[in-house]
């Protein structure tokens, strides 16, 4: 057939279907290759030459040498920066637990490979992805053989174009004044970090919206504050040490909070630590006046970690609340939580209540807790009570649960699943 005779002649002739395509396509195919691979696509033909400059996101993760790895990553970004009328719109050092080739026997020392790459990132490799006006960055560098102690230094970012930050294994300096200031990105909007060491007084943005902190490690002596006037977002999940200090979120719409034993404040409100901390600056309460603005909000905690009357009384009324998980520590206190919330949420529509192991431990004495549960529980809106159980054998807890629920005024209504 003419179709099968001309793709035949195409073929003679060395001509492709991909280089056919159009503008944009085959640089937007080039985003999803690891950078290496594709820079090597400029030996495909003349027409593929350049064509990597062009591509909108780097993806930049280990190869080779130790030695000829970062001399490739120093010529890229510098190609990259004399191609300005490229946008690059995402970049991401993808560089956990690296595992490079061995030119000799000499070439096996882990920390001589974390100072090469420490220096590159600290000193040149974000700079230039920033002077590239990057949108989204993304750096992660591990060794196992590493610590928080020695993890690469993230310095103050400065971009008009940075839109969205994600760090991981990072420690993030502050400057003279102790504070990781985010000022200088204005078009901040999300930042995550992982597994990261901030030792400040302070962090700020005026513009960031989305904050996710999983696993990261409040190195300093006193609370690190959170000034982030436009946030809506939070998530603070598994973090050491002190527990950062909340400003007023007059924005903030949801939150997900994970603590655990881990939390410093705890350490001192349990008597260690004394000689260094006599007393715990920031409660509890505080830590969550800064989240009585939200709609939707997941705590979760060790059963023992709060003190009702000292951490659960002083809140303020959460009177946007609709959503609430709890999972563990509502149990301790003989339930008393679960009433407060109920109480002080007044247009509370779906309460999830999840249980471990840990909380049936701690559910001792809460019979005669609600057995003597006279208070006034305010849950008008309510409509579902959805409980999660990890393990079998939670049945009592259960059983006090309802019993908590029953107590409630709204107790006759039918759009109620429990």
């Amino acid at each position: 057939a003419p179709k099968k005779a001309r793709r035949r002649r195409r073929m003679a002739s060395g001509a492709d279907f991909i280089s056919g395509l159009p503008d944009g396509v085959r640089e937007h195919v080039l985003s999803f290759l690891p950078a290496h691979e594709a820079v090597r696509s400029s030996l495909l033909s003349r027409s593929w030459r350049d064509l990597w400059k062009q591509s909108p996101a780097l993806r930049i993760t280990e190869w080779g040498t130790i030695d000829d790895f970062t001399s490739f990553v120093y010529g890229l970004l510098r190609a990259r920066l004399a191609a300005p009328a490229a946008p690059l719109l995402s970049c991401h050092f993808d560089l956990v637990n690296p595992c490079f080739e061995q030119d000799s026997e000499d070439d096996d020392d882990v920390e001589e490979q974390v100072r090469w790459v420490h220096e590159a990132l600290e000193n040149s490799w974000i700079q230039d992805a920033l002077k590239c006006n990057v949108q989204v960055l993304r750096a992660a560098f591990w060794k196992d053989e590493c610590s928080l102690d020695n993890a690469w230094n993230f310095n103050r970012p400065v971009s008009k174009h940075l839109k969205e930050l994600d760090l991981s294994y990072a420690r993030l300096n502050e400057d003279s004044n102790h504070v990781v200031d985010f000022s200088g990105c204005p078009a901040l909007l999300k930042l995550k970090m992982e597994y990261c060491r901030v030792s400040a007084y302070q962090m700020r943005s005026p513009s960031l919206e989305h904050l996710t902190m999983v696993g990261c490690y409040f190195f300093h002596e006193d609370e690190c504050t959170l000034i982030l006037p436009s946030l809506i977002t939070l998530e603070l999940t598994d973090c050491f040490g002190r527990k950062p200090l909340l400003e007023d979120f007059p924005l903030l719409t949801t939150a997900v909070v994970t603590l655990d034993h881990c939390c410093y404040d705890n350490w001192t409100r349990h008597g260690r630590h004394q000689d260094h901390h006599g007393e715990c600056k920031c409660s509890f309460d505080v830590f969550f006046h800064a989240l009585s603005n939200v709609s939707c909000m997941e705590l979760s905690a060790p059963p023992d970690l709060f003190d009702f009357h000292r951490d659960i009384m002083p809140c303020p009324e959460f009177s946007k609340l609709k959503t609430l998980v709890l999972i563990d520590w509502f149990v301790a206190d003989g339930l008393r939580a679960l009433p407060w919330f109920l109480q002080y949420s007044p247009i509370l529509e779906r309460l999830t209540l999840e249980f471990s192991s840990e909380a049936q431990k701690s559910s001792e004495g809460t019979k005669r807790s609600c057995d003597a549960l006279e208070q006034s529980v305010s849950s008008k809106h309510l409509k579902i009570v959805e409980t999660r159980c990890k393990e079998e054998g939670h049945g009592m807890i259960l059983v006090f649960v309802l019993r908590v629920l029953a107590s409630a005024p709204h107790r006759g209504q039918r759009n109620q699943d429990v």
